[in-house]
């Protein structure tokens, strides 16, 4: 809970030797044997939200967390936390989440998961590169199936969830299009600040949507007037190259 509590306080504030100590503790008394799952996710975003990345602790957790049964005692919520936590340090292993993958999809698909927890778990695989098209295209069945699910997902949710399959170069066409309604929904992008307008725009011409209504809507949100003024440059240049993908040149963009 100490290590949790310093991951809500950020990492400008909680000095990075108490992360430390925190990691020593927890591998010289070997608490992740007795922790449960909403523990170890709790271990592991903590030190995610910290930007401190200690491998052998993160070893250890996934030592835990691959233990026989482990897995089917995981919230939907725990398990996505934990993903993320374990991409976001580039702790990329490809056993647990090998075996991540097997539990979704031997579960159904997370039945229970939020859109949140569906599009962190989309994007932790697409974070670190890891290719597994049986799940995504299980999340992308699971999210166009379940009645009323893509009407709940956020701006975050659906960049996310679009960014993943386009870096990760699955194209679920229904998902695909049902992103993309999401999208164009009256007043939906008017919930997008740059980044999640920009890499949604990019990841949905890296899926083969070819919308110039779609791209008129992005264009009318970004001239907005204070949207991009503070962008990074990353942002901008993917923006850009969504256009470009396109075959479109928005002068006013550009």
């Amino acid at each position: 809970m100490v290590a949790w509590a310093f991951g809500t306080l950020g990492n400008r504030v909680v000095p990075r030797d108490a992360m430390a100590s925190i990691a020593a503790k927890v591998r010289r008394d070997n608490l992740a044997a007795q922790a449960d799952c909403q523990a170890v996710s709790n271990i592991a975003w903590a030190f995610a939200q910290m930007g401190y990345k200690d491998r052998v602790l993160m070893a250890i957790l996934s030592a835990r967390l691959q233990t026989d049964g482990f897995l089917q005692t995981c919230s939907p919520q725990a398990l996505a936390s934990t993903t993320w936590a374990f991409a976001d340090l580039r702790v990329r292993d490809e056993l647990l989440m090998a075996a991540i993958a097997d539990h979704i999809m031997a579960d159904g698909g997370m039945p229970t998961g939020s859109p949140q927890s569906v599009s962190m778990i989309a994007g932790a695989f697409a974070i670190l590169r890891i290719r597994n098209e049986p799940l995504l295209a299980l999340l992308g069945d699971r999210i166009i199936e379940t009645p009323g699910f893509i009407e709940t997902f956020q701006a975050q949710d659906v960049a996310t969830t679009a960014w993943a399959y386009a870096t990760l170069g699955v194209v679920h066409q229904p998902l695909v299009a049902a992103l993309s309604r999401r999208v164009k929904a009256p007043g939906y992008l008017a919930t997008f600040d740059a980044t999640q307008l920009a890499d949604t725009a990019w990841a949905l011409v890296q899926l083969h949507i070819r919308d110039p209504d779609l791209m008129d809507r992005v264009a009318a949100r970004a001239l907005e007037p204070g949207l991009l003024g503070t962008a990074h440059a990353h942002v901008l240049v993917r923006l850009t190259e969504a256009y470009t993908g396109m075959g479109i040149l928005h002068r006013e963009l550009m």
